[in-house]
């Protein structure tokens, strides 16, 4: 009696191979067809052929799946397997966990018609599930250390390169998800499998930064620079360079004080909302400080530079170099061909205390050991104003005076039209023109009393200069911008001032002065 075998279209491809390598069934022995389907059906004619079907169970690597391989049999009086054989097989086999009920007799019914089983679905596991690591979730966006910005026309700037991560105080700068658990698995055999840990994250929190009882969010503390590493998160007030200020880090802006180890180059720029230090020299830079910038080697420049102080300035010494302080300059040893500007006092008294040639100007008091050097005495020394107030008063004078140009060149072109016309007098344009003109005019004094009233604003209170050394012949003083005094002799140790009786600049020698007269 012939048998037939059907093969599911999965693996219709393989019937062929199948038939001689499991079956041992040369073509003679059987005809195939394929259904519509994609089933293909082999009969086997052979009589005197006989195979007996075995349940064949395996499992996957992690023995979380058992799979049931079951060929139908062929041969007369050769019995199909009973589903009581496939269970024994499985039992056998050491599946005892997860058994489908439902796809074992999905799989009997299946061979009961023929129809080859491979890798038949027939119990599953529970899948193990690892726990997972802690992970830190930045709010913050990384520097690009050492990358030069590009412009929109492409133009690359060398010195400045983004290399600062700034905050401000309650920023959120990271969140951190804790370990989560994992679940304990079971395998087709019954055996537990344990899950893997998830690793904790080690951070080492410095100095600036706040983190919740549940060590979950980290804030800033106050504003300042972030600090960030694989294992260390901090804000810091103060920025360090360690090293120059070059083409290797580009210009430093930084809300906070900045404390550079080396030096600053030419051609390169630090800001700071607080302070600046710089351990080393300056060269023809730029230094602008919301408090105090202090130079500790010295400024060797060529007057290509600024450095510009909220608070004091203190330097080593200086060479050429622009320097402006609301309130006081510092020289610890000497300053030559400097234009200094202090919103309070000017101080050299220390070492050499030499200052020499450029534009002296503090508002309460110049106190130096020399003024003046051999070849180097033809300068001013002013005191009794502000520099900035004097800045301010220039700017109103250069405004008034080109309002003044204007207003003459629109009276230039009034004066040749014949404005007593009535189709002049009444043209639009023309009248616009003198109603500016008449706005010029009334803006004129507007400036010349901003300009008096600051003035008057600013003086010092027995402003002085004060020289503990020599005094060089060519040195002239200034009081208040307007009285003047020439030194026409070396002279030495003497305090000029203001002789209020006279109204005139005075000096005396520190010999006379008692102890309690200018400072």
């Amino acid at each position: 009696m012939a048998t037939t075998i059907k093969f599911p279209a999965n693996i219709a491809d393989r019937a062929n191979t199948i038939l001689l390598e499991t079956y041992k069934l040369s073509a003679d022995k059987y005809t195939i067809s394929t259904e519509r389907n994609g089933v293909t059906t082999v009969v086997v004619t052979a009589d005197d052929f006989a195979y007996l079907p075995k349940p064949i169970i395996e499992m996957s690597e992690d023995k979380m799946i058992a799979y049931l391989t079951l060929y139908p049999a062929v041969g007369n009086n050769v019995k199909l397997a009973a589903i009581e054989a496939i269970t024994d097989s499985i039992d056998y086999s050491g599946v005892k966990f997860g058994i489908n009920k439902g796809l074992v007799s999905d799989a009997a019914l299946l061979h009961q018609q023929g129809i080859i089983l491979e890798r038949h679905l027939v119990a599953e596991g529970i899948p193990v599930v690892n726990g997972k690591d802690a992970a830190l979730m930045m709010h913050f966006v990384s520097a690009q250390v050492g990358k030069p910005k590009v412009s929109d026309g492409g133009n690359v700037d060398y010195k400045s390169q983004s290399d600062i991560i700034q905050v401000k105080e309650g920023d959120l700068l990271a969140t951190k998800r804790p370990i989560m658990p994992g679940h304990e698995g079971t395998d087709v055999t019954g055996m537990k499998v344990k899950p893997l840990e998830g690793k904790e994250i080690t951070l080492e929190i410095g100095e600036g930064v706040i983190v919740d009882p549940l060590g979950t969010h980290y804030k800033a503390k106050w504003d300042g620079y972030l600090e960030y590493s694989e294992n260390k998160l901090a804000v810091h007030k103060v920025f360090v360079v360690q090293r120059n200020v070059d083409y290797s880090t580009g210009n430093v802006s930084f809300k906070g004080t900045v404390h550079i180890k080396g030096d600053v180059l030419s051609g390169f720029k630090v800001e700071a909302g607080q302070n600046v230090i710089v351990d080393g020299l300056c060269e023809d830079c730029e230094i602008v400080a919301g408090g105090d910038i202090e130079i500790k080697v010295g400024i060797k420049g060529s007057k290509e530079n600024r450095f510009l102080a909220g608070g004091n300035i203190t330097v080593g010494y200086a060479e050429s170099a622009n320097m402006c302080a609301k309130n006081d300059i510092n020289i610890k040893k000497y300053a030559y061909n400097c234009d200094m500007g202090a919103g309070e006092k000017i101080i050299a008294n220390t070492n050499d205390g030499i200052i020499a040639g450029g534009k002296i100007k503090a508002f309460q008091e110049v106190f130096v050991k020399q003024l003046g050097t051999h070849g180097n005495s033809q300068f001013t020394v002013s005191v009794g104003t502000k520099y900035y107030i004097d800045q301010a008063i220039e700017s109103l004078r250069k405004q008034k005076k080109l309002l003044g140009e204007t207003q003459k060149e629109m009276d230039e072109v009034l004066g040749k039209l014949p404005t007593l016309k009535p189709e002049v007098a009444n043209n639009k344009s023309v009248m616009h023109l003198q109603d500016i003109r008449r706005e010029l005019a009334s803006m004129m004094p507007e400036i010349s009393d901003k300009a008096e009233a600051l003035g008057r604003s600013t003086k010092a209170s027995e402003p002085h200069i004060k020289v503990l050394g020599k005094v060089y012949d060519g040195l002239t003083v200034s009081f208040f911008g307007n009285k003047t005094s020439t030194v026409h002799e070396k002279r030495e140790n003497l305090v000029f001032y203001m002789d209020a009786k006279y109204d005139e600049v005075a000096w005396i020698s520190l010999k006379d002065v008692a102890n309690d007269m200018f400072g």
